[in-house]
C-alpha cells in the first residue's frame, strides 16, 4: 500500500512539473504522451539522484534523439583514445542523459559540474564544459588516462565519478566506495555488457 501511494504520489510530482515546464495545464488521465511521462520520470529520479530501473532501457534512445548531435564527436573520440565502443557515449548519458537544460550549464550539479560531460571547472580548468565537442574530447583524453593509470576499464569509470585519489586510497582499503560510485561503474558497463573490464 505504501509503495502504491509512493508510485502514485511520484507519478503526480512528475505530471506537475511537466505541467510547469511547458506550461500546459495537466489534463488528467489520458492525456499525456506516454513517452514524455517516462522522460519526465527518467529527469525527475536523475536529479534527485535516483536511478530507477526503466532508465537502463532507454540511454541508447537517448544517445539516438536527444544526444544525436553529439553521437559523431562521441564516436569519433572513442576511437581517437581507444575506448571500447560506446564507453563514452554511455558515461555522457549517465553525466547529463543529454538534457539541453544540463548541457548548456543552465542546471548544474551539487559538486558543480556542468556540460555534457558534467565537468568541475575548479578542477579541470583548461577546458570550456559548455562547449560539448570540447568538454568531449577532454573527458575522452581523461577517461583514457585514467585507464592507463588504473588497467582497467572499471576503474577508470570510478575514477572518474569519484576522483583517481579516492579510488587509490579505496584501493588501499583507507576509503569506502560510495554507492553511486559502485552503480556509477556497474550500470555503465552492464549496459554496454562488459562486465568488470
Amino acid at each position: 500500500m505504501a509503495v502504491m501511494l509512493s508510485a502514485g504520489l511520484f507519478i503526480g510530482v512528475v505530471a506537475w512539473r511537466l505541467s510547469e515546464e511547458t506550461g500546459d495545464e495537466y489534463q488528467g488521465e489520458g492525456e499525456a504522451d506516454a513517452e514524455s511521462v517516462l522522460d519526465g520520470i527518467d529527469d525527475f529520479a536523475f536529479d534527485l539522484g535516483v536511478n530507477l530501473p526503466m532508465s537502463d532501457r532507454k540511454w541508447s534512445d537517448d544517445l539516438n534523439t536527444r544526444g544525436a548531435a553529439y553521437k559523431s564527436a562521441l564516436a569519433t573520440t572513442e576511437r581517437k583514445y581507444g575506448i571500447p565502443q560506446n564507453m563514452l557515449a554511455r558515461l555522457a548519458w549517465q553525466e547529463s542523459r543529454f538534457r539541453p537544460d544540463i548541457i548548456n550549464g543552465t542546471t548544474k550539479s551539487a559538486a558543480g559540474a556542468v556540460g555534457i560531460m558534467q565537468i568541475v571547472p575548479r578542477w579541470h580548468p583548461g577546458v570550456n564544459p559548455l562547449n560539448p565537442a570540447e568538454a568531449i574530447d577532454y573527458a575522452g583524453r581523461f577517461l583514457a588516462d585514467l585507464y592507463r593509470q588504473f588497467g582497467s576499464w572499471e576503474l577508470a569509470l570510478k575514477a572518474y565519478n569519484w576522483g583517481a585519489a579516492n579510488v587509490n586510497a579505496w584501493i588501499k582499503g583507507v576509503k569506502t566506495e560510495p554507492v553511486e560510485t559502485r552503480n556509477y561503474s556497474a550500470q555503465i558497463l552492464a549496459d554496454l555488457g562488459k562486465g568488470k573490464a
